[in-house]
């Protein structure tokens, strides 16, 4: 009879279901990089330098994380080769003391580092996001640290 009808509607619903795919991709995405804060394309993981001594002097910033951890930032002074970062457990006890450098890289490259945010999802590590003022301009940083206190790694994105 109307044989314009059949292919039109096969046409509009594939139209449908690529829309509906389009759209399903593009909140998955935005999902993904709401929840999980991936360093996705990113410079890391770094694991820094062990600074041996306490800087001696306020912190810049004192950041509660999760578990009860506490982040102090202390910028870099004089001769030291970056920003220093603490880990304290819920007791108030140190856990580590390093010198936020990449690995390999030359001193006075990271200038300035402030912890935002936490993220996490029920079924990927805990993470500490801010933002880092490097040699590649002011950027993202991902920490993640265990819950126990271990670092795992950091990343800073370009």
């Amino acid at each position: 009879m109307n044989r314009r009808i059949w292919p039109r509607s096969i046409a509009r619903g594939v139209g449908g279901l690529l829309l509906v795919a389009m759209l399903a991709f593009v909140n998955s995405v935005g999902l993904t990089r709401l929840t999980s804060g991936s360093p996705f394309l990113a410079f890391g993981p770094y694991h820094g330098r062990k600074r041996p001594d306490a800087p001696g002097r306020k912190p810049n910033q004192v950041f509660p994380a999760y578990a009860g951890l506490t982040l102090r930032v202390y910028d870099p002074v004089r001769d030291e080769p970056a920003p220093t970062v603490e880990l304290l457990d819920s007791r108030g006890k140190m856990r580590w003391r390093i010198y936020a450098v990449p690995n390999g890289s030359k001193d006075k490259w990271v200038h300035r580092l402030r912890f935002h945010t936490t993220r996490g999802f029920p079924y990927l590590r805990p993470r500490v996001v801010g933002r880092v003022h490097w040699i590649m301009g002011r950027e993202k940083t991902w920490w993640l640290i265990r819950k126990d206190g271990a670092l795992i790694g950091y990343w800073y994105s370009f």
